[in-house]
């Protein structure tokens, strides 16, 4: 099951843009780039090591653990496949669940904030309280930075 699949708390993700040169296969590589953005890299960077099934090893000496490349590759995303992965129910955070998920974007959001794609817009995340049906209750949001007006004086 892919979690791109549409469901009522969490819709499809639609990236836009022209279709016609891939066709049918566009929506196909956008679906295998989210699958490996939202669960094969985490688990492949064991970014959160208590989800994983093996114990994660400190890195080595000037080497960056799994959480600080997800962080560092998740800074770079475009805001709407960063939302989509850190909102999805396939993100896997492991133990501490939506806390983790919470804590996670925000260190994101951060970094985010010292990148281009940061920079345009004011990125929030906000932990719901309550059960969420089937989603997430982490919502990332984007907020356009409001241009100053310049007045003419005479």
């Amino acid at each position: 099951m892919s979690p791109v699949a549409s469901s009522p708390s969490t819709p499809a993700l639609e990236l836009g843009g022209p279709t016609a040169v891939l066709g049918p296969y566009a929506q196909r590589l956008r679906d295998d780039i989210l699958v490996f953005v939202v669960s094969t890299l985490p688990q492949t960077l064991q970014a959160f090591p208590a989800y994983s099934h093996h114990p994660a090893k400190p890195p080595a000496a000037g080497n960056e653990s799994g959480h600080d490349t997800l962080l560092r590759v998740y800074s770079t995303l475009p805001f709407h496949v960063f939302k989509y992965a850190v909102e999805s129910p396939s993100f896997p955070v492991g133990i501490g669940g939506e806390q983790t998920r919470f804590r996670f974007a925000k260190e994101a959001i951060a970094a985010r904030k010292k990148t281009k794609a940061g920079r345009d817009a004011e990125e929030s995340v906000v932990l719901a309280f309550g059960k969420a049906e089937g989603g997430s209750a982490v919502h990332v949001t984007r907020k356009m930075k409001k241009r100053p007006l310049w007045k003419v004086a005479k």
